[in-house]
C-alpha cells in the first residue's frame, strides 16, 4: 500500500493531542488536522506546525517508522511560484537529520504525498520536490 492523505476524525485529533507531542522550537502542544499514512507499511507522517512567525516556512514533522518516531524540521519553499512545483529542504534549524538515515527514503515519500498541506485538495496537481542536501545560509 502506499502513502494517503486522511483527514482525522475529532477523537483521532484528541487522542493526538492527548500523547503531548509538542513542537520542538515551540514548545506548543501540536493538534494536526490531516496524518499521511501508510497502513500496510505501519508508517505514519504527523505535521507538528511551522516554528512560528519568523520562521514561517520551516516546519516541524514526526515521522513513525518501524515502532520508532523522528521528529525532522524541513523548509517549505516555492521556488517556481506561477508552477505547481513545491519544494522541502532540510531546515537551517535540523541538527541531526542528514538525509541518509534508513528511514529517510519513506519520509521521502510521505513528504511528497504531504505535498503542501496533508490534504488530498491539491495532491495531484502539485510537483513536490524533496532536497535532503543541507544548505548553509
Amino acid at each position: 500500500m502506499a502513502f494517503v492523505n486522511e483527514r482525522l476524525t475529532a477523537g483521532q485529533r484528541m487522542d493526538f493531542k492527548n500523547r503531548q507531542i509538542k513542537n520542538p522550537i515551540s514548545g506548543n502542544v501540536a493538534c494536526p488536522r490531516c496524518r499521511t499514512i501508510d497502513t500496510g507499511k505501519g508508517m505514519c507522517l504527523w505535521h507538528l506546525g511551522n516554528l512560528g512567525r519568523d520562521d514561517f516556512n520551516d516546519h516541524a514533522f514526526l515521522f513513525e517508522w518501524k515502532g520508532n518516531e523522528y521528529v525532522v524540521i524541513m523548509e517549505y519553499s516555492d521556488p517556481e511560484p506561477n508552477s505547481n512545483l513545491i519544494k522541502w529542504s532540510i531546515s537551517k534549524y535540523e541538527t541531526e537529520f542528514n538525509g541518509k538515515e534508513d528511514f529517510a527514503g519513506d519520509f521521502k515519500d510521505a513528504l511528497i504525498t504531504f505535498a503542501i498541506d496533508g490534504s488530498n485538495l491539491q495532491r495531484n496537481e502539485t510537483i513536490v520536490d524533496v532536497d535532503f542536501r543541507k544548505v548553509l545560509k
